[in-house]
């Protein structure tokens, strides 16, 4: 049984229960203040405290993306479960809880959401509620994608939101992404940065992986870690920068309940993310 990655199906099933809110979240604005508001972090602070408007008023309307980036912050994976136990019970939600968040690209946690505090804030979430109901539908999103780039939607996040939701389809272009592809003769940065150019993109990685070009694989791949079975399965596009070749055998990657990817070496040729400590 594959260990990691238990996060891809349930994710799936909430981003498709979240869209009941499209049209009215105001059920869901009160139900995020008045019961996530009762989960509390080490410090004993909502875990949702952040989620104000400007001058710390509570908003009066919410996002999709904003909503998954509540438990997709830099915070425990403990914090993560409990919420992820609150949105189920919320939303009807028949998938078992993760045991794990590994591959997940998360977002600041002192500013996790998306909504503009000035006063197009309508429109904005207008919009992101439309793109995000195309990525669910499977249709074509690339004008509402644009929109949302328009509308001052940070390029980079955007492509991690649209991984949350539909992780076997989009690639999170975050920071260790982007530094991966660059070893293999992708830009770092991407001053234009529009649907076409994200599609070709993803068009492009897809190739490289089915050729060979860019190591990865779908199969699980099983071994023993003190006596205890490991297994490991690359996901399509999050790219495998968290596993890694090793000259006779396998590097040892494990993710600790602190969000840390714990990298045991062993005898292997350069790999740009070798022997560091990634934290999610």
């Amino acid at each position: 049984m594959d260990s990691n990655f238990t996060w891809i199906h349930i994710y799936e099933e909430l981003a498709h229960a979240l869209l009941r809110y499209k049209e009215d979240r105001t059920e869901l604005v009160e139900w995020i203040y008045d019961d996530l508001g009762k989960v509390t972090g080490a410090d004993g602070q909502s875990l949702v405290a952040y989620i104000k408007q400007k001058d710390g008023s509570k908003i009066l309307d919410i996002d999709p993306f904003s909503v998954f980036a509540i438990f997709n912050r830099n915070t425990s994976w403990g914090n993560r479960t409990e919420l992820l136990n609150h949105f189920k019970k919320k939303l009807g939600l028949t998938l078992d809880i993760p045991t794990d968040f590994n591959g997940i690209p998360t977002v600041d946690a002192r500013r996790s959401f998306f909504f503009s505090w000035k006063s197009d804030n309508s429109k904005v979430i207008h919009d992101l509620w439309q793109l995000y109901e195309k990525v669910i539908s499977d249709h074509d999103i690339s004008e509402a994608f644009d929109q949302v780039l328009e509308n001052g939607m940070p390029k980079y996040s955007l492509t991690m939101c649209l991984f949350w939701i539909c992780p076997e389809k989009y690639l999170a272009l975050d920071s260790r992404n982007r530094s991966y592809l660059n070893s293999f003769g992708f830009p770092n940065e991407f001053p234009k940065f529009y649907y076409q150019e994200y599609s070709n993109l993803l068009e492009q990685v897809r190739n490289m992986m089915t050729m060979g070009d860019i190591p990865c694989s779908s199969a699980i791949v099983e071994f023993k870690l003190d006596n205890r079975p490991v297994c490991f399965r690359k996901l399509l596009l999050h790219l495998p920068q968290l596993f890694f070749r090793c000259i006779g055998s396998l590097d040892i990657c494990q993710t600790n309940k602190n969000g840390c990817y714990n990298i045991n070496p062993c005898d292997y040729n350069h790999d740009p993310f070798r022997s560091h400590l990634i934290h999610l």
